[in-house]
């Protein structure tokens, strides 16, 4: 493995993180004051955090090709 194949999939894996994050805290604070029920609530979250993750992967691919371009 190259040092710029690593270099590059470092830097993925941290727009991945802070992306993941990002929406993952936002959507969880805003469902907080939508749903009341605990148990929708809980079930709601851990939907939320497959759509988050899932969502966090595709806008992750297009950033770091993104970034990918404007470093080279």
């Amino acid at each position: 493995m190259s040092r710029n194949h690593l270099n590059a999939l470092i830097i993925r894996f941290l727009i991945f993180i802070a992306v993941f994050a990002t929406l993952y805290i936002t959507s969880a604070y805003l469902l907080t004051f939508i749903v009341t029920d605990i148990n929708w609530a809980m079930l709601i979250h851990i939907a939320n955090i497959f759509i988050m993750f899932s969502l966090s992967l595709f806008i992750t691919k297009h950033l770091s090709r993104w970034v990918g371009e404007k470093q080279s």
